[in-house]
């Protein structure tokens, strides 16, 4: 299947009030492997995409040990949006979280925040989207989630997605 046949517009509601429309293309884990080369982007900026919903697997973050983080993985990161920044597209992240990771949204938080960190330099990338999972339904986590994330990178937007 052609991925750039699901590009669609879609209504992106900020948590601040604000709204946009934008043609997207939401990747799954699968379809990140295609990132590794810039035709991928090409073919993305050729086909009117204008931003792409990024999925972050929380767990490909963590690692064993508390505040450790895959450091390997978050590289892997860096590199494809260093490809993509000569590209006109932006990127909001999507955290996934694993059904055991859900009881304890604190670490989505953590992980999230140095996923941040680690990529801040790229400034195609927009923020991040309110994780789906029903933890984040509550309004208390969420204000959470942006407030820890908002800390260093004021700029990021946070996106419902509808």
């Amino acid at each position: 299947m052609n991925i750039f046949t699901s590009i669609k517009q879609q209504k992106l509601s900020s948590t601040d009030g604000t709204f946009s429309t934008a043609n997207t293309i939401k990747l799954t884990q699968t379809e990140i492997t295609q990132l590794e080369t810039e035709d991928f982007f090409s073919n993305a900026t050729q086909n009117n995409c204008e931003l792409i919903i990024f999925p972050i697997k929380v767990s490909d973050v963590l690692t064993s040990e508390e505040d450790v983080y895959n450091e390997e993985y978050l590289a892997n990161l860096r590199k494809i949006f260093k490809l993509a920044q000569n590209y006109n597209l932006k990127f909001l992240f999507l955290p996934q979280i694993d059904e055991d990771l859900q009881k304890d949204y604190t670490l989505t938080i953590k992980s999230m925040k140095h996923t941040a960190r680690r990529l801040k330099k790229f400034e195609n990338i927009i923020g991040f989207a309110i994780p789906e999972e029903e933890c984040f339904k509550n309004e208390k986590v969420r204000q959470e989630f942006i407030s820890e994330l908002s800390e260093k990178h004021e700029h990021y937007k946070f996106i419902v997605l509808n």
